[in-house]
């Protein structure tokens, strides 16, 4: 199952306040993305590590830079 969603979500959180000026809140939320990418991607690198043969999980395909 891909794990875009809740990238998507964070970045929704993350829009949400930025307009409505909670900066740091935005910037932590920015954090946070990254930190997900990061795990999501090891936990797919691991996964293929361990069965070469199986199909990628493109559950961080779409992180538009958020690495």
């Amino acid at each position: 199952m891909s794990q875009d969603w809740m990238i998507d979500v964070l970045r929704d959180l993350q829009k949400f306040a930025q307009k409505n000026n909670h900066e740091v809140l935005a910037e932590k939320l920015d954090e946070t993305i990254h930190v997900a990418v990061a795990e999501i991607t090891a936990k797919v690198r691991r996964r293929a590590a361990v069965d070469p043969y199986a199909q990628p999980d493109r559950s961080v395909s779409r992180t538009d830079g958020a690495m």
